[in-house]
């Protein structure tokens, strides 16, 4: 997992301090440092987000389907499958990849990526700037001048029914989407993760003449802000700063790498040792937090 775009943190220095006990301000950069690289590997570890996301995935349709990332605050968009965009492609030469939005990396900006089979080149279109099938559609054919994408027009839909972040790769030339349904629904006031859709309920299963391997699309928030994350998720966290702090002031120990040169320095901390200090120590601290199928 790279770190967070914006800077947001599961602790800030001031609460590592007051869960610790520790004082003065001599090690401040060095505990900013390791702040930043323990929630890292705390999340790696756990196999999860924990500050506030967007996620978008596909579901096999069942009546409760459990949110891979939790807990949920809101859910976006609940939709079901259709043929959106149909690709003719003159030259018989492109093959395409739709980039999904629950990414274990959420730097990386979901897209359509478009390669030459031949040169293999590829052009990449980022959901973020192409939000709208129409919009996606005017700037692929202009990039190649031998692919048509003919937006499906029974329904005719573009924003807000649907736009880029719902579509799916299918078979050959045809890329499928989720339309909305404006399905009841509710989460489970126990897990925080499982969204259960009432027995009565009909999902709609419009421009599609055949079974669909993945026939619901759930996109939610989900994750905390910097005012509701779990105190002992914190004390945990700097608790692990607190001990690799200790253990870095044993010359011995190989923790610390700091070099300066000239007016500028820097301080390297070593993530296989943050790790061990995971393994040995906090795995049952951690194991809460960690991700399970339930």
């Amino acid at each position: 997992m790279a770190t967070y775009p914006n800077g947001n943190y599961l602790i800030t220095l001031a609460e590592l301090k007051a869960y610790t006990g520790i004082t003065g301000t001599s090690n401040d950069t060095l505990l900013t440092n390791l702040i930043h690289s323990v929630s890292d590997a705390v999340e790696v570890y756990c196999d999860r987000r924990f500050i506030k996301w967007n996620w978008s995935t596909w579901f096999k349709y069942e009546r409760e389907l459990v949110l891979p990332e939790w807990p949920v605050n809101n859910v976006l968009f609940i939709g079901t499958p259709v043929v959106a965009i149909v690709v003719t492609d003159s030259s018989d030469k492109y093959n395409f990849n739709i980039g999904q939005t629950n990414s274990r990396n959420p730097t990386l900006v979901s897209g359509l990526t478009v390669t030459d089979g031949q040169t293999l080149t590829s052009t990449s279109f980022s959901f973020d700037t192409y939000t709208k099938l129409s919009s996606l559609k005017t700037a692929v054919e202009a990039a190649y001048p031998s692919l048509t994408l003919t937006l499906s027009s029974s329904p005719t839909y573009d924003y807000p029914n649907m736009n880029t972040q719902c579509l799916r790769t299918g078979t050959g030339l045809t890329w499928y989407g989720a339309i909305r349904q404006n399905v009841m629904y509710r989460i489970d006031d126990q897990t925080n993760r499982i969204l259960t859709i009432p027995e009565d309920v009909t999902i709609q299963w419009t421009a599609l003449d055949y079974w669909f391997e993945v026939c619901l699309v759930v996109i939610w928030e989900a994750g905390y802000d910097a005012s509701n994350v779990p105190t002992g998720l914190k004390q945990t966290i700097a608790n692990i700063c607190r001990d690799y702090l200790s253990m870095s002031k044993i010359p011995s120990s190989g923790l610390v790498t700091s070099e300066t040169l000239t007016n500028y320095s820097y301080t390297l901390s070593s993530s296989a040792k943050i790790f061990d200090i995971i393994n040995v120590n906090y795995k049952n601290d951690l194991e809460a937090y960690r991700k399970k199928l339930v």
